[in-house]
């Protein structure tokens, strides 16, 4: 009520005035004090209190209200649009009601002389009673949706400023974590003393890169679906070295054999050296993370005749049923493995890697069985590889 002119329900009672050859034609919404009429042709009112409404009457049943001569009814022979302007004679009227059946307000006709309805006429109007309900439906899910996009849009806000502060107030401190442990692991300023503190130099560091890398994945997977990379050429065999060596500590303390074929360096490769490793990074956590204590994982980067660029990663762990291989892509899917047995991570490693693979112009391909393992493929167009 008291919202602006639409012209779509003015377009409705003009059509009512037209079809009917009515004088006037209004649709009202009905509160517990007045009548308040959306739409009018032929009415100087606005509103009207409730007690003095033909709608209060039309409201209270389903179907159509007819008042051949309202000044021979002694419901309506009182009422001031009948005694006064706009002098009311017949009248017409449909409640509109929502698709939970709750009667709101009504669609109208009047006339100054006594008039009847024959059966298409009441057809007529029950249609276009109908339209008008679907009207009305149609703008209150266009105000819900609108109402929707401001609240998406400020808890995007929400969320960038949640983002800028979370990378900075966690990268600060893990970034001061992993220096410090350099400086202790090189014993630049001096021994440490006993054994094991360079061991667990070694763990801190280790450690505080792994949650860097889970902090970077989270920040990478909450951020827009579509993002930029930061491309130039690169050596694809050099990073995927780095990786292996940032992974190593990480098999070892989970007793697996990491072994790597990485091709020879030499070749560049056009594209975001953060993303590469990342991708790099993340297949190996994962192979590493579900294959058991005396396994084997194996990285393989090489250089094929016809130009691609592939990176295998294989394991001889836990494997996927096919229903995991299908869900493995998503966000936040965590297996029955990691599930059953609390293993560590967020769900979002694999994710990453296709949609990094994507941004490059590759595709992920998995194969795996369970109890047989899993071999993780990457293949990259020859576009983006230079010798």
């Amino acid at each position: 009520m008291d919202s602006g002119a639409d012209p779509r329900f003015e377009r409705i009672v003009e059509m009512a005035v037209d079809l009917f050859d009515m004088p006037i034609a209004y649709i009202s919404l009905i509160d517990g004090q007045r009548q308040w009429f959306k739409a009018r042709v032929g009415l100087e009112l606005s509103e009207t209190p409730i007690e003095q409404a033909f709608c209060l009457h039309t409201i209270q049943q389903s179907g159509i209200t007819l008042v051949e001569d309202a000044r021979q009814d002694a419901r309506f022979a009182h009422l001031p649009m009948v005694t006064g302007a706009p002098g009311v004679v017949f009248y017409a009227g449909i409640p509109l009601s929502t698709p939970d059946g709750f009667r709101h307000g009504t669609l109208c006709l009047m006339d100054h002389k006594p008039r009847r309805l024959d059966e298409r006429q009441r057809r007529l109007l029950v249609s276009l009673a109908e339209i008008t309900v679907d009207e009305m439906e149609l703008r209150r899910r266009t105000l819900r949706l609108d109402e929707e996009k401001r609240q998406a849009e400020r808890a995007a806000r929400i969320k960038d400023d949640f983002l800028a502060m979370m990378s900075h107030e966690f990268r600060t401190p893990l970034n001061a974590i992993l220096g410090f442990s350099e400086v202790m692991g090189s014993e630049a300023l001096g021994p440490l003393g006993h054994e094991k503190y360079r061991d667990y130099t070694a763990d801190i560091h280790s450690s505080g890169r792994h949650l860097l890398s889970l902090i970077d994945d989270l920040l990478d997977s909450a951020g827009d679906s579509e993002f930029s990379l930061h491309e130039k050429l690169f050596d694809p065999a050099s990073v995927a070295r780095e990786a292996v060596d940032i992974m190593a500590r990480k098999a070892e303390v989970a007793s697996l054999e990491l072994q790597h074929d990485v091709g020879p360096q030499g070749h560049r490769f056009h594209g975001d050296p953060r993303r590469f490793r990342q991708i790099v990074l993340n297949l190996l956590s994962n192979a590493i993370k579900f294959t058991a204590p005396g396994g084997q994982v194996r990285l393989r980067l090489k250089h094929l005749e016809d130009g691609r660029l592939t990176l295998k990663v294989a394991d001889n762990g836990v494997g996927m049923t096919p229903e995991e291989r299908r869900q493995a892509r998503e966000i936040f899917y965590r297996g029955r493995v990691a599930a059953s047995q609390a293993r560590e991570g967020t769900g979002i490693g694999l994710s990453l890697v296709d949609r990094f693979t994507h941004a490059h112009d590759g595709r992920l391909r998995i194969l795996s069985r369970p109890g047989r393992g899993s071999l993780l493929r990457i293949d990259f167009p020859q576009e983006r590889l230079l010798t």
